[in-house]
């Protein structure tokens, strides 16, 4: 017959015939796998704290260097374990949930756009109008002549994260 010849046992796993190769190698790989774990669960961990901090300071000034203090991690750590765990940079997470908050208050009918822009932390209109287009498809007045936001985050990675973490509370 033609194909692979059949092996099984030590072989198999390249141990040849020495059992403590078998010990030596099965310790590695439990070392690596517990690593793995440790080093996943870390992030996932510091990440949702970075994220209920960002959550709780929303309306106020933030900073990576704050938000670091607040996991208890170096802003190096958090800058890269935040954007492993979420696709996206810390600050790029708050823009995108203060952006959020800001297309409720208009799909709620907030009269004044301009207003609304500024307590969002954006500069002047254009620049809320050009945010919000890129985020949600629709310009800041077509949001609020909507009334409301559903399908709007046009594939948006900070709202699949913030979903994400949401739904892990229910």
């Amino acid at each position: 017959r033609g194909g692979v010849p059949a092996v099984s046992g030590r072989r198999a796993l390249g141990l040849g015939r020495h059992p403590a190769r078998i010990i030596k190698r099965s310790a590695e790989t439990f070392h690596i796998l517990v690593h793995v774990m440790v080093t996943h669960w870390v992030t996932h961990w510091v990440t949702a704290k970075a994220i209920w901090y960002i959550e709780s300071h929303l309306n106020s000034e933030l900073s990576l260097e704050a938000a670091a203090n607040a996991t208890g991690v170096s802003r190096f750590y958090l800058s890269r374990s935040f954007a492993a765990s979420t696709g996206i940079s810390l600050a790029g997470y708050a823009r995108a949930r203060r952006l959020s908050e800001a297309a409720k208050a208009l799909a709620g009918g907030a009269p004044d756009v301009l207003a609304v822009a500024l307590d969002a932390g954006y500069g002047s209109h254009e620049a809320f109008t050009r945010a919000a287009h890129q985020h949600f498809g629709l310009t800041p007045e077509q949001l609020r002549a909507q009334g409301h936001l559903h399908a709007t985050t046009n594939g948006s990675t900070a709202a699949r994260a913030w979903a994400e973490w949401r739904s892990g509370f229910r």
